[in-house]
């Protein structure tokens, strides 16, 4: 082993885990909190970066004009329109998935999304974005933009209340998003944290305040009945999000009587696809928060990249048609992303494996089969096939669901089957 191998590996047994259980930790978390508010002395400031062709961002718009009447809040907008591409691997596929999203997030939390949207073109969208850049004060801003957005998106030209353009107003809140360290629109920056998407709103609602009801009023779930059906699920093993769903995804097989079909896929920085250290941070710290929120241990992580993922994928491979398909894979990323355990180690691989019913004598053979590879690629191509490039997505029939929050998707879906 080279001496670069080595040292690697022991920053990751050694450093890594103790060092991502303090970033996850709500001690930390709480302490940042405290730390902020000392020093605030006029009311609370909230930024928000609004992208004009990013339908999440109207949809976000609708909701902080709630959030301001809940609380005592001032919210600056920062519209932009550049994106680091780095941060968006495969712009055509996302922009037709977020447009979808909006659409079923608008009708789960009953907002409005009017008939008729559709994507604007890139040079419309830009010169919208510059002729709003310059607006500081929200209420202003939510007007103007909600017309103005509601007419572009529609096919028609915006124009009433609209000023000249303002490049360089517009082009500083992009410098402000880099500044910041983040990536991405439909996003709300508050004293040190990001509130990335409009579920996850709740959070910067819960820290403004206590309030007696809801930010966001979804529709209730609906109650499981057997329908069956195959149940697929793409994840990866280097995915915090994966692992935060794989107790959820079991569970939804088995209430609703599905069968279910594991369908991992290599890292996206192995499919070419890199993800930057600003990009990881955000995932692991939302990851974090979204699992203290569902009672999950998540927090000492281990990176897998490289052997251990491969080890994960080959011994997956071989337990693919166990009846409980999702228990070793489970346990596996439990190892990874909350115990912090490298299991590239075969003691500490094989210590993981026999509390989950494998023996080592079972796991040799399959960790030297790879045949895993083919099966990876073929995950791939139907995950790509689907519309998509990240995980952790679910598929039931032709009803596709991308993220952990969004397994709710699937179960309109098997309520559906249920009622006809």
């Amino acid at each position: 082993m080279k001496g670069s191998e080595r040292a690697a590996g022991w920053i990751r047994r050694r450093i890594s885990p103790p060092l991502s259980s303090w970033l996850t930790s709500q001690k930390r978390v709480d302490a940042s909190h405290r730390r902020h508010a000392r020093r605030r002395d006029v009311l609370p400031e909230l930024e928000f970066f609004f992208r004009v062709d990013d339908p999440r961002s109207l949809l976000m718009l609708q909701a902080l004009q709630t959030l301001v009447t809940r609380h005592r809040v001032n919210i600056v907008p920062r519209v932009v329109q550049a994106l680091p591409s780095w941060a968006h691997p495969a712009p055509g596929l996302e922009q037709s998935w977020n447009l979808a999203d909006a659409a079923r997030l608008a009708r789960h939390y009953r907002l409005h999304w009017p008939e008729g949207m559709r994507q604007p073109s890139a040079g419309g969208a830009r010169d919208l974005a510059a002729r709003l850049a310059d607006e500081e004060e929200f209420s202003a801003f939510a007007a103007r933009a909600s017309i103005a957005c509601g007419e572009l998106w529609l096919g028609q030209e915006p124009g009433a209340g609209l000023g000249e353009a303002r490049p360089r107003a517009l082009a500083a809140n992009e410098a402000r998003l880099e500044r910041l360290k983040f990536y991405d629109s439909a996003a709300v920056y508050f004293e040190g944290e990001w509130y990335g998407g409009l579920d996850r709103l709740t959070y910067l609602d819960r820290r403004l305040g206590d309030c007696e009801s809801p930010l966001l009023q979804a529709r209730p779930a609906p109650v499981p009945r057997g329908v069956g059906g195959e149940l697929e699920f793409f994840f990866s093993f280097r995915s915090p999000y994966s692992y935060l769903a794989m107790d959820r995804v079991a569970r939804l097989a088995r209430n609703w009587g599905c069968s279910l079909r594991l369908s991992p896929v290599l890292p996206m920085v192995t499919r070419g696809m890199p993800v930057r250290a600003a990009k990881r941070r955000y995932i692991v710290l939302d990851a974090a928060r979204e699992a203290r929120a569902l009672g999950i241990e998540f927090g000492r992580i281990c990176d897998p990249l490289g052997t251990v993922v491969e080890r994960c994928l080959a011994l997956t491979y071989a337990m693919r048609e166990d009846p409980q398909p999702m228990d070793l894979p489970r346990a596996l990323a439990r190892a990874v992303f909350a115990r912090g355990q490298d299991l590239s180690r075969d003691r500490v691989l094989r210590a993981v494996l026999e509390k989950s019913g494998m023996t080592w004598e079972q796991a040799l053979p399959a960790l030297s089969d790879a045949s895993w590879r083919d099966w990876v690629a073929d995950n791939r191509e139907r995950l790509n096939g689907a519309g998509l490039w990240g995980v952790p997505c679910l598929r039931y029939g032709k009803i596709v669901c991308w993220g952990q929050d969004r397994l709710w998707v699937i179960e309109d879906a098997l309520a559906a089957v249920a009622r006809d």
